[in-house]
């Protein structure tokens, strides 16, 4: 999972112990009333206009709506009013992002690692917005980075190779994915991916064992293609013997 995740779900249990998110349920349908979330925030808002949490609750409630620029707003006036908070960076530069503002995102996730260099999060996220923008090689150093800090993150490497993939260096990519599996060896889209690539360079043996592998993990897939072309190759490898 990406740990942009971590930090929603930290907001989101942060809504749901305090007493304005008790008031804001919906009775018959157990829901959350999103914009009476917003109205009671702004009215925070009013009484306690310098207070950054706020504008960061309702902008990450206005997120939540998919509306990102007044999230951004919100954000963005969180930051004037607390502009060491590196989370609050973190948040807009993801509005951003849903925005395909990547710039912009990789921008304010550039400052969230100036506040906090050694938070692997800063990373991803702009490795991520790096490689949207179809920058590789700086999404590759990102991911460098985020490796350095916590170097069991198979995810993290299963993004590299994607990385390296998309440049065209198969051997690298190959690499990544092969980390990935060791870190986590029940990962059975790793075992695709890295089949796939064993057949773009010949290796049919490979191929089919990580092909084999991958079908073992994934019980809801029974056929694959590649999987019968590497046969095929094989045999007709044999044939010309």
């Amino acid at each position: 999972m990406k740990k942009s995740l971590v930090v929603l779900l930290a907001v989101v249990a942060y809504l749901c112990v305090t007493t304005t998110c008790a008031t804001v349920l919906e009775p018959e349908t157990g829901g959350f009333d999103n914009d009476q979330y917003i109205a009671e925030l702004t009215e925070k808002i009013r009484l306690d206009p310098n207070n950054a949490f706020l504008y960061f609750l309702r902008g990450f409630a206005y997120e939540d709506k998919d509306d990102y620029d007044k999230a951004i707003e919100d954000y963005t006036e969180a930051i004037r009013i607390d502009p060491n908070d590196a989370v609050l960076y973190f948040f807009r530069g993801y509005a951003y992002k849903h925005k395909d503002d990547y710039d912009k995102a990789i921008e304010d996730y550039t400052e969230a690692i100036r506040i906090d260099p050694e938070d692997v999060l800063g990373y991803d996220l702009r490795g991520e917005a790096y490689y949207c923008k179809g920058d590789y090689d700086q999404a590759i150093a990102n991911y460098t980075e985020v490796i350095r800090i916590t170097p069991e993150n198979a995810w993290v490497y299963y993004l590299r190779g994607e990385a390296y993939y998309c440049k065209g260096d198969y051997d690298q990519a190959i690499a990544n994915y092969t980390e990935a599996i060791r870190i986590n060896p029940e990962d059975a889209l790793v075992y695709y991916l890295r089949g796939e690539l064993y057949y773009l360079k010949g290796n049919y043996n490979q191929a089919i064992m990580d092909f084999e592998v991958f079908l073992r993990i994934d019980t809801n897939i029974t056929y694959i293609q590649t999987l019968e072309d590497a046969r095929q190759e094989l045999r007709s490898q044999k044939e010309q013997q």
